[in-house]
Order: structure tokens, then sequence, then C-alpha cells
């Protein structure tokens, strides 16, 4: 959705919006619309209001709700070296308007309220960057993967993270209807992001408060968990027994083999970056790759259908090189 649609989805104001809806349904709804509003959050309260606000009918709602299998695409991507598979849930375009309409709305409310320590899936930020650069000048790095991150936050946690920042209970099942898939939330659904920084919001919190006073930097980029500190004699292993017990308790699986501890002089990496000095670096052997691609545009040497692959790599390249230059 490359223009954000209003608020109200397809009305300027609220009170567009109520003038647009039928009388019962303006006594109904006008305070929760309005209350809303005043929180910057979506008006979703109703899937007679959804239905107005989008000029679809409820029962092309109801239909996606009890037919979610029909609104979606399911297929599988290589992940990393590994060629591990991960399965993708994409919407259908009129769920997806939905998702990617609540999604950009629920992002930029300041009602959600997000930790400071998450840095994915942020408007605006580069979120893989600044994390990373949080880690500089650290002498031990400790990172933990989380395991199917996005299917381990199921309805019930979607409902409950919803009515944190100011859904009813209501209005939040009705939400999670709408974004979720499977009971949980799909990987490949605009709004499945933003829903879980609010999902993990107090498992932060808990892991910030753990680690209060200790001199460590965390730092969290969806589902990869990272700490750092400049004691190259900290206990380490201690701090791993304390956040592994956090994340069990609030019931999210560390993925196997996802857990690392390296110290300096080792290489520190951070998201693909290394962090020894004041700011990321990319590895010598990406930066010998887009040496490689940029010698291959130059001399006009790229397969056209890897045109854009490549391009995105060196783009990519120049834009950490304008942020270190800064």
């Amino acid at each position: 959705m490359k223009t954000p649609l209003p608020l109200f989805f397809s009305y300027d104001s609220s009170d567009q919006l109520l003038e647009a809806l039928s009388e019962p349904l303006q006594q109904k709804y006008k305070d929760e619309i309005k209350r809303l509003e005043a929180c910057n959050l979506p008006p979703f309260v109703s899937y007679a209001v959804l239905s107005t606000s989008m000029g679809v009918s409820v029962t092309l709602i109801n239909a996606i709700v009890k037919n979610k299998k029909n609104y979606y695409r399911t297929f599988t991507i290589s992940k990393g070296k590994n060629k591990k598979k991960r399965v993708i849930e994409a919407p259908k375009v009129a769920l997806k308007i939905m998702q990617s309409w609540f999604a950009y709305h629920l992002s930029r409310s300041n009602n959600i309220n997000i930790s400071n320590s998450a840095f994915g899936f942020l408007p605006g930020v580069n979120g893989i960057y600044e994390a990373a650069k949080k880690h500089c000048g650290s002498k031990w790095i400790f990172s933990i993967d989380l395991k199917d991150f996005f299917h381990s936050i199921d309805k019930e946690k979607t409902a409950s993270a919803l009515s944190i920042i100011g859904y009813t209970a209501q209005q939040a099942n009705k939400i999670s209807e709408i974004i979720t898939y499977n009971n949980h939330l799909p990987q490949g659904a605009p709004s499945s992001p933003v829903i879980s920084n609010i999902a993990f919001k107090e498992t932060d919190m808990e892991i910030e408060n753990a680690i209060d006073g200790m001199n460590i930097n965390y730092t969290r980029y969806a589902d990869d968990l990272t700490f750092s500190g400049s004691d190259a004699n900290f206990d380490i292993e201690k701090l791993k027994t304390t956040i592994i017990e956090i994340i069990e308790r609030n019931n999210w699986t560390i993925a196997p083999d996802k857990t690392r501890i390296s110290r300096h002089p080792n290489r520190l990496k951070v998201h693909g970056f290394l962090v020894h000095e004041e700011k990321p670096r990319l590895t010598k052997g990406y930066r010998n790759k887009l040496r490689t691609y940029k010698h291959l545009a130059s001399v006009d040497k790229i397969n056209t259908e890897d045109k854009d692959k490549i391009n995105g790599h060196i783009n990519y390249g120049n834009y950490i090189d304008r942020l270190n230059s800064d």
C-alpha cells in the first residue's frame, strides 16, 4: 500500500465517518470511535463500522473471518545458508489492505509505547543498523534467537496485546480474527510485525529490569535478542541462565543452536555487522561481494534476472557507507 490510508480509511475525519453510519450505529459507536481517535488508534470498533469505512459489505468481512484459507496464499522460501524452509502466509488483496491500514496507523500511535530495546519494524528507522550500533565497542556479545516468533503469538496473545494498548476485549477479539491465521500471526501479513513488538513488550521490560544497573546493552530485532558489555570478565553464563529463564517463563521458545557467545579479540558480529569500533561495519566478506557486484554493474555484466537483487545489495552498501560517514 504505497499511499497510506487515513485513520478513518475512506474518510478524512471521525465526523465524516459518523455521518456515513446509520443512526443506530452512530449512537452505539460514537463514543468509542472518538475515544480511539484520541488515542490515535485505528477505529476498529466493529465489522459494521469497518464495512462502512472501507466501502465493502459486512458479508465480505464475515467471509474472510470464516474462510481465511481462501484469503491467504501459502508458500515456502529458503531461509539462510542452511536452506531451511520458512512458511509464508501472504494475505490476498482485500485482507492485505485491511491489515496494512491497521498496521500503518497502529505503528505510528503513541499509545502502543513499545520497549526502547525493540528495534525491529519501526517506521522511519534503520533498526538493524541502530541495534548493531548499540553494541559497538563491546568486549563480548551474547545473543539468542526465538523459535517461530510470529507463529508463537496466538490469537489469545494478540487480543491481550491489543487490550493493553486501549482496545476493549470485544474489539480486540474482532481485530484478532482479521490479523491472525490458523491461530497465530501469519508470517507475511503486514500487521504481524507491529503486533509482535506489542506482544513481546512485557518480556522486554522484564529483561530490562533484570539487567538494570549491570552496565549491559540489550536490543531486540524481531526474534533476535542481543546483549553486550564492556567488562571483559563479566559472567555471561550467569546472564544466559537468567535470560533463558525469563524467556521460558513468558512462554517463548528459544531456537535450537541459536545461542551464541563471542568475546574480544574474537570477531564480534551483530545482525551481520562487525561492532569492534565506534560504528557498525559490514563484514569483509560482504564488502568483497559488493566490490564484485559494483564491477559487474560497471561493465554491464549482470544478468537481467539478477539485476534487482544485485542493485539492492549495492544500494544497501552505499546506504550503510552514508550512515557511517555522518
